[in-house]
């Protein structure tokens, strides 16, 4: 199918140019072959970068680390926290979430299908080990998307 529309495509390139009055002529034996010119790169990339720019870049400071203030670091903190004396997770620092808890990493860059911490915000793990815990509210849907998207664009420590 894509063969035929190719050849398709050709013949009417021919006939159009036979047609004008240019000099340029191209016989009606040479099929049309498709090439990547420097036009199509730079439109190519010029797509990609505005696709691209639509998805705001998350900062560790700004965006993720307010959420883990308010929702998980009363738990998982070094010198108080029931979820640090239990699993060995301090969220105080970036540098300590990163090193993740006493069964492991909690955050894999770029895979948050399989970062532990998201699947326990969003409760895929079990029901009863949804974060946070017990009375506490669950994130918002709007929290769990920016901790998503983070994890997705590689979980970086990024500033403002």
């Amino acid at each position: 199918m894509i063969q035929f529309s190719w050849q398709l495509f050709s013949r009417a390139v021919v006939a159009v140019r036979d047609d004008s009055s240019s000099s340029v002529r191209v016989p009606q034996s040479q099929e049309y072959v498709p090439t990547w010119n420097g036009v199509s790169i730079i439109l190519l990339a010029a797509l990609t970068a505005v696709g691209c720019a639509t998805e705001k870049k998350i900062s560790f400071n700004s965006d993720v680390y307010p959420i883990l203030e308010e929702n998980c670091i009363d738990c998982h903190s070094h010198s108080k926290g029931k979820g640090y004396k239990k699993t060995g997770l301090n969220m105080e620092t970036y540098e300590a979430l990163m090193y993740g808890s006493l069964y492991g990493p909690v955050v894999i860059p770029r895979d948050p299908e399989h970062s532990v911490i998201i699947m326990l915000i969003e409760g895929r793990a079990d029901e009863s080990l949804r974060m946070p815990h017990d009375e506490d509210e669950p994130l918002s849907e709007q929290d769990i998307a920016t901790l998503r998207l983070w994890v997705k664009q590689g979980a970086k420590n990024t500033g403002e």
